[in-house]
């Protein structure tokens, strides 16, 4: 171990990391914290107000966008100073996306919100199209051409990042009348192709929105992330057995190989994501307490 840096509260939102260095995290203690990443020294703190959940985002300017579960802020990445605030309602743990025009992307309550991200004003918003309003947990993903992909009830929606208009939406199928599935936030792949997990895995042209494929039912699903060698990674949580990292071919769906950690316990290998580092190894972390490395 390197550091570490102790908080008041637990850490449920990922790090962010700026071009100097600086590691930004926040803690259920209210604070989102501003770390030098080589020696864990406190650069700035900021009173949120609230619990902060999601992960922070960087954007022009020198520009840290980060919410809470009652608003959006921006800051100055280099002081914490505030630059202005926005109140977003009820707020999961969905995290915000900045593209590269300036506008920012995040989920407010049952609606998907996009600003500016100088001022903070609303430039576009789309509601959640089920009568059962569920609050928003999956985080956008940015496409290179703009297209803001996220899921939204039981729909997986493709929008113009900039006009906020619909280009494609899937439809997941329901489980039962009167519920919902469960769809994780989205991947994308180096030919535009779209990952995400609803129970199963699929795989949608980026921009026809056409299934390409599917994998079996997986049960309760993770994220997906896909690395460069076109490989998608997906943490499986447990039910009646420990927790398995698959690792599927991007181009046909095929299972590559999996991992089981060795719990005696239920032990899930991962809420969310996995981490692909440059040399290729994934990182997944578990509720066995244990950071595993895996090649």
């Amino acid at each position: 171990m390197k550091w570490s840096f102790l908080t008041g509260g637990p850490i449920i939102s990922s790090p962010a990391i700026g071009a100097d260095g600086t590691l930004y995290v926040g803690s259920d203690d209210y604070n989102l914290y501003a770390l030098d990443s080589l020696t864990g020294t406190k650069k700035w703190s900021f009173a949120a107000g609230s619990f902060v959940h999601s992960s922070p985002a960087l954007g022009l300017n020198h520009t840290l966008y980060v919410s809470t579960s009652q608003n959006l802020y921006a800051l100055d990445a280099r002081t914490g100073a505030q630059k202005w605030s926005v109140p977003i309602g009820s707020s999961g743990p969905s995290s915000i996306a900045v593209g590269q025009t300036g506008l920012v992307y995040y989920a407010g309550g049952t609606k998907f919100y996009a600003l500016d991200g100088a001022t903070g004003h609303t430039l576009w918003s789309l509601a959640s199209p089920e009568t059962l309003h569920a609050p928003i947990y999956a985080s956008p993903a940015l496409a290179a051409d703009g297209t803001v992909y996220i899921a939204l009830d039981d729909y997986l929606y493709a929008l113009d990042g900039i006009s906020g208009a619909t280009k494609w939406a899937y439809n997941f199928p329901k489980p039962s009348p009167n519920t919902m599935e469960d769809v994780g936030s989205a991947a994308i792949g180096a030919d535009g192709t779209v990952f995400v997990a609803s129970r199963h895995l699929y795989a949608f042209s980026g921009q026809t929105g056409a299934l390409i494929w599917k994998t079996a039912d997986l049960g309760s699903c993770g994220d997906p992330v896909v690395s460069q060698n076109g490989t998608v990674y997906i943490p499986i949580l447990p039910t009646s057995q420990n927790g398995v990292l698959y690792a599927f071919d991007a181009g046909t769906g095929t299972v590559k190989w999996q991992f089981r950690n060795n719990s005696t316990d239920e032990s899930s290998l991962a809420f969310g994501s996995a981490a692909i580092g440059i040399d290729g190894t994934v990182y997944c972390g578990s509720l066995d307490a244990t950071l595993y490395a895996i090649r």
